[in-house]
């Protein structure tokens, strides 16, 4: 017969124990790391993906506290904040940072429609990657300006010629 867990006796069991046998816990944990700091890591990075380790990752950070203190790194450090930035963008659409530096590089660190050094816009440092939204293929690095032409002629070749042959016959 299986009998139901029976709950302790005194609600705050885990607490008080390991308030009262805390440094001993951590000598344990220390010396065992101390034996295998990659089993250990390994350990740590597993339970960090869990749903338990997940809640309590995100649980900490929304503390007014880390919060605070986040924004003052952000603040502190902003070439960091936009490499990573770049990185995420690069990691959604399958590309490294290694990629970004080289096509710029293939750029003569400009624009790859008018030439221009300045990417403009929020990212004064950084141009924007152009790609197709229908198939995904990477085009290029384009400055703010001329990726929003391209977005608002539809990336249409048609729309762009006779936007040109509209200019051309003006003049």
């Amino acid at each position: 017969m299986i009998t139901p867990m029976m709950p302790y006796k005194n609600p705050h069991y885990h607490r008080d124990y390991f308030r009262k046998h805390g440094e001993k816990r951590r000598a344990y944990l220390r010396a065992r790391y101390a034996a295998d700091p990659s089993g250990q890591r390994q350990a740590s990075a597993k339970w960090r993906r869990t749903p338990q380790g997940i809640a309590k990752r995100q649980d900490e950070a929304r503390t007014p506290q880390a919060i605070a203190r986040n924004r003052a790194w952000r603040k502190a450090h902003p070439e960091k904040m936009m490499e990573y930035a770049l990185s995420q963008r690069l990691r959604r659409l399958g590309l490294d940072p290694l990629w970004y530096h080289n096509q710029l590089a293939i750029q003569a660190y400009a624009c790859a429609i008018c030439q221009t050094r300045d990417p403009g816009g929020r990212s004064k440092y950084r141009f924007h990657i152009d790609h197709c939204h229908t198939t995904g293929k990477i085009r290029g690095l384009l400055c703010k300006r001329c990726n929003s032409v391209l977005g608002e002629m539809k990336d249409s070749p048609n729309l762009l010629r006779r936007a040109a042959n509209y200019l051309e016959e003006l003049m």
